[in-house]
C-alpha cells in the first residue's frame, strides 16, 4: 500500500479525534443501566459494483469492515476496500450517522478516507469518500445492507450486503 500523504495523515487524525470524543461522550452522557441494544460492534460485507475514470476499477468490488457504534446517532468504520482491480485495494477509515426512521430501518450519512495502492491506470492512492445508505434490521444479529459511497474526483460505488452485530439486539426494545 501507498504511504500516507500529509492529507490522509490529517484525515486519519481528525476521524480518530472525533471517534474518541463520539466514545468519550457517549459512555460519560448515557447512565449506568442505561444501554441502547443497537450500540456495540457490527462486521458487515458488502459487495456491488462502481463507476471510475480508472479502467480496471469498472468491476465489482467488495468491502469487508468493523463498524462500533458508541451512540445510537454514530458509527465509526474501519474496513478492507477492494475496488476491482489491481492495486485497488486498501484501508478506509470512516464515520456514518445514523437516523432512525423506524423500528427496523436506520438511514445512514457517511464521511471518510480511503487509501489504496497504486499501479498503472488505477486509482489515486487517498481520497474522502462521502455517502448515504440504510440498514434494515433482519432479526437479533444480522441486518442488510444498501450503500452508495462516493470516492472524491475517482467515482461512485453502490453496494448491497449483510451485517452481524456482534451482541445481538431487539429494536422494540429501544427506548
Amino acid at each position: 500500500m501507498k504511504q500516507f500523504t500529509g492529507s490522509a495523515f490529517i484525515a486519519m487524525v481528525a476521524l480518530t479525534t472525533i471517534a474518541t470524543l463520539a466514545i468519550a461522550t457517549s459512555s460519560s452522557a448515557a447512565g449506568r443501566d442505561e444501554v441502547d441494544p443497537a450500540l456495540g460492534i457490527y462486521f458487515t460485507w458488502l459487495a456491488g459494483s462502481g463507476d471510475f475514470d480508472g479502467a480496471s476499477s469498472e468491476s465489482s468490488n467488495s468491502y469487508v469492515s468493523v463498524d462500533v457504534r458508541p451512540n445510537k446517532h454514530l458509527g465509526v468504520e474501519v474496513g478492507y476496500i477492494a475496488l476491482g482491480g489491481p492495486g485497488n485495494e486498501g484501508l478506509h477509515l470512516g464515520l456514518s450517522h445514523y437516523y432512525e426512521a423506524n423500528d427496523k430501518l436506520d438511514l445512514t450519512a457517511s464521511l471518510g478516507h480511503g487509501f489504496t495502492g497504486e499501479s498503472d491506470d488505477s486509482l489515486e492512492g487517498s481520497w474522502m469518500t462521502y455517502g448515504a445508505g440504510f440498514v434494515y434490521d433482519l432479526g437479533k444479529n444480522f441486518g442488510f445492507r444498501g450503500r452508495w459511497l462516493r470516492l472524491d474526483s475517482q467515482g461512485d460505488t453502490y453496494w448491497a450486503g449483510f451485517h452481524y452485530h456482534l451482541s445481538g439486539f431487539l429494536r422494540d426494545s429501544r427506548r
